[in-house]
């Protein structure tokens, strides 16, 4: 007889909403997509719940129950695989269908329904088979249950901002604790028990270990010519999974979320067009940057500006870059510069100040939360905080693996946003330059001749071809019958 209803119902809420978290954060880290990521996740979750109840039904919850530590070892086990798991089955699926079909829909698609298949039978379906056989044979009300585990659900919620304190570590204790609980709860043996206890600790004690193996194998196979060595830090934050890897002796490359974010090989060029040819047009330009990354942009121009601010939601990732990249941002050498923890569509609609460069220096829109900073409303928000011989600086792929238009779908969007958009078209990108009136001499030599504003000591070993400049005129031309980016149709960016 299954006894201690109220709390293995309560126990249970709480697992259930720190497991929510803990694998749509690393789910989205192997998908590079937070949006599908959680619709994949709640999938799982409500098919598992289904499942669970049927098998409930069918009177087998004392024996499920007696399978918790084993569930409790999977759950531990897919925590820190999903990742391989899922870039193994993209990469098979891409051997076997790559020759048959073109782009890469049919092997994300296989991909992401194994995923599925993998935590639907490992994410929540003996909760279900246990839960209701707790009610009904201590005859516990079903108010009072249904209670019981959604205050469970919330205390697991208010828990998921320790991640800011002490990482999933620390969530993974809360969870491992309450795994404890309900096995008490059901009064399995002492055998059992102490085999969910000793799981818990394995996954709390060497939980960096096995992280930063199975980060460092995945970064290995997925990138083979970066010569990963080493995981020199790995830290979760409520906003990302910040990675950095060590890559042969000198050089390190910043991952978040599972994307790569920065590696020295082409910084250079992006600094430059994105930073130093805005700076250079203005004199001594009060500047606001809107995204860390690396901050090169901000080493690049930290002798040409009068003040820097720096915004981003995330401070651990500002940290973590002043700490790996002092040889490119210049933070420790720098005194103009200030730092300011805030979501950018925030802090843009509340700041009263006026900036004379805005650099978006914010990664391409694979989500929905970033996309939204690609749009004609974000855009008009930074047009406010523009003084009047300001430039807003962003740069836009002409194409990504999903949309051949993203990059023009950018500058229509930028183009209706602001009077005025100059681009410099080098690569695969757009480097735009928005502003009210941009017609002057300094801005013409620029948007000419990017090259030969450079001495050849400075440009010599990575501006190896001419930019093709792109007036307003070009840009209309170009955009024509495109409709901009607002954040009613992001889908136009995202999923195109």
């Amino acid at each position: 007889m299954l006894l201690s209803p109220s709390t293995a119902l309560f126990s249970a809420g709480v697992m259930l909403s720190l497991l929510s978290y803990l694998f749509v954060h690393q789910v989205s880290a192997a998908m590079n997509h937070w949006e599908v990521s959680s619709i994949l996740f709640n999938l799982a979750y409500f098919g598992g719940v289904s499942y669970g109840y049927y098998q409930a039904s069918r009177g087998k919850a004392r024996a499920v129950a007696h399978w918790l530590p084993l569930f409790f070892l999977a759950q531990a086990l897919i925590f820190f695989t999903i990742r391989p798991f899922f870039h193994l089955v993209y990469t098979a699926a891409h051997a076997a269908l790559g020759p048959l079909v073109r782009g890469t829909a049919p092997e994300t698609f296989v991909a992401t329904a194994f995923t599925w298949l993998l935590l639907f039978f490992a994410g929540t379906p003996l909760f279900a088979v246990i839960l209701p056989k707790a009610i009904s044979m201590n005859q516990t009300p079903l108010r009072r249950a249904y209670s019981l585990e959604i205050f469970g659900s919330v205390i697991g919620l208010l828990l998921v901002p320790l991640t800011a304190l002490g990482g999933f570590r620390l969530l993974i204790g809360f969870y491992a604790f309450f795994a404890v609980l309900l096995a008490l709860a059901l009064r399995l043996p002492k055998l059992s028990t102490a085999a969910v206890a000793f799981v818990g600790g394995i996954w709390i004690l060497f939980f960096h270990v096995f992280d930063d193996g199975v980060s460092l194998w995945l970064y290995q196979k997925k990138y083979p010519n970066l010569n990963a060595t080493k995981m020199l830090e790995a830290q979760y934050t409520p906003y990302h999974k910040i990675e950095m890897v060590a890559l042969g002796t000198d050089d390190r490359l910043l991952v978040l979320n599972g994307r790569r974010q920065f590696a020295s090989g082409s910084h250079h060029v992006y600094s430059y067009f994105v930073a130093e040819i805005p700076a250079r047009m203005l004199n001594r330009p009060k500047v606001l940057v809107l995204g860390c990354g690396s901050m090169s942009s901000v080493g690049r121009i930290g002798h040409l500006a009068e003040s820097i601010k720096i915004v981003d939601i995330d401070p651990a990732v500002f940290e973590t870059s002043k700490k790996y990249y002092p040889e490119y941002n210049h933070l420790n050498e720098l005194n103009n510069w200030t730092f300011v923890a805030d979501d950018a569509k925030h802090f843009l609609a509340n700041d009263k100040e006026q900036y004379d460069l805005i650099i978006h220096d914010i990664p391409p829109a694979s989500s929905r939360q970033i996309a939204l900073t690609y749009t004609r409303e974000f855009f008009e928000l930074a047009r406010k905080r523009l003084t009047t011989h300001g430039i807003f600086s962003i740069s836009a792929l002409r194409s990504n693996y999903r949309n051949v238009n993203y990059g023009r779908k950018i500058l229509r969007t930028l183009s209706v946003a602001f009077p005025q958009v100059h681009a410099l078209v080098y690569g695969d990108s757009f480097y735009t330059y928005s502003g009210f009136d941009l017609t002057g001499p300094q801005y013409r030599m620029f948007f000419e001749q990017p090259k030969r504003a450079l001495s050849s000591e400075e440009s010599g070993q990575w501006f190896r071809d001419e930019a093709t400049y792109w007036p307003p005129e070009a840009i209309d031309r170009e955009t024509q019958g495109m409709r901009p980016v607002t954040i009613s149709h992001l889908g136009d960016l995202i999923f195109d």
